[in-house]
């Protein structure tokens, strides 16, 4: 990935998603900034971002693929601490309402990633590489 405005805009969003639930848990901060760093972005920006939370208004991915993409590093971001708020969840469906997802369709990729947290997934490795997970779900 580049550092181009849909990237800032996917990343606001994470970061958005990631106070919705009023705490920030390591492993999401650390989600967010090495996803960031891929992206092209200084920590230390990113790390402002964190600090200052403003919300925004987003624009939608053009591509389907992207906004797939999107979607499941949202869901990854929310599923981090093995614990999805309804604050969370909440903000993940306005989001993905306005990528075109229906509810279902949110709450299967959802239960489906829970199960396979719960079936004993390391989080550690969430945080390395979340891209394995969704390809195996």
């Amino acid at each position: 990935m580049t550092k181009n405005p849909e990237n800032k805009n996917h990343l606001r969003n994470l970061i958005s998603l990631m106070h919705a639930d009023g705490k920030i848990v390591d492993e999401e901060k650390s989600f967010i900034i090495q996803l960031g760093k891929k992206m092209g972005f200084e920590q230390s920006v990113i790390e402002h971002w964190i600090a200052e939370n403003k919300h925004y208004q987003y624009s939608i991915p053009d591509s389907i693929t992207r906004r797939y993409a999107e979607l499941y590093e949202m869901i990854g971001l929310i599923s981090i601490d093995g614990n999805i708020h309804k604050s969370e969840l909440k903000l993940l469906h306005k989001i993905a309402g306005r990528f075109g997802f229906r509810k279902e369709i949110i709450n299967a990729i959802i239960k489906g990633i829970q199960d396979f947290i719960l079936k004993g997934f390391s989080q550690n490795t969430l945080d390395k590489d979340y891209s394995t997970m969704f390809k195996t779900v």
